[in-house]
């Protein structure tokens, strides 16, 4: 009784997360390709090469990249890029984002909010998605919880999300991102497209788990526990007094 009420007592807003947060999201990591088409999913898009401002793609324009030898080469209709090391789309409308394409692949198109980074790396390409916190927490509810739940459910999961997104934020770092779209950290396809979730992120806005300390908590999640659950010291090495 006194850790359930430890644990809702402290789910409350924290000051230190400010609505700026953005987070940088190592995407489509398990596929390995070398074209990749972006689009601007609302409004005028700019464009950078190695971190210079190179011009603007249309909402009916698209860029397609390409690694060619150890450089990319970027072409639009009104715009033609090189890179040595990476090429970054950034939409001008907050509320816009990008839609993205594998020429190579069957997978279907994926809205971003935010912004993308492509990256030339070991003879492949790495796309790093920086997102605004709520809406990168929102893409993940969608992906992990699913359709048609009970509002009281999605805000549950937005509030456990969000804090593992925090609690983690360095589990990548290695990598020049800070968590990636797979299992391995949260799944993640892109955009929210499901209101209710996008309502229930809203309504939790910077609320997260800490513990008695006032520390962000390991806020794991499982999407079936075969009908039991253990300690945390029976799995991990470490004990933690919330994970019973």
């Amino acid at each position: 009784m006194r850790l359930t009420t430890l644990l809702f007592a402290l789910l409350l807003p924290l000051c230190m997360l400010a609505q700026e947060t953005v987070l940088r999201i190592g995407i489509l990591r398990e596929r390995t390709f070398r074209s990749v088409l972006v689009m601007s999913a609302k409004g005028t898009c700019t464009v950078f090469a190695d971190g210079e401002r190179k011009g603007e793609i249309q909402v009916n324009d698209g860029l397609r990249i390409d690694l060619t030898g150890r450089h990319l080469t970027a072409r639009s209709l009104n715009l033609s890029v090189t890179a040595k090391e990476s090429i970054e789309l950034v939409p001008r409308m907050d509320n816009s984002g990008l839609r993205l394409r594998l020429p190579e692949s069957k997978m279907a198109e994926r809205t971003y909010p935010g912004s993308l980074r492509i990256i030339s790396e070991g003879g492949r390409l790495v796309l790093v998605n920086s997102v605004p916190l709520d809406a990168y927490t929102a893409g993940v509810v969608q992906a992990e919880a699913g359709r048609e739940h009970r509002q009281e459910y999605y805000k549950l999961q937005s509030v456990s999300c969000r804090t593992y997104a925090l609690s983690n934020v360095r589990k990548h770092a290695p990598e020049g991102f800070e968590l990636c779209d797979a299992v391995h950290c949260q799944v993640y396809h892109g955009a929210c497209k499901v209101d209710s979730i996008k309502m229930a992120v809203e309504a939790t806005h910077n609320m997260v788990l800490v513990d008695a300390d006032i520390k962000l908590i390991h806020a794991l999640f499982h999407s079936n526990c075969g009908g039991e659950t253990m300690n945390a010291e029976d799995l991990w090495a470490k004990r933690e007094p919330y994970l019973r």
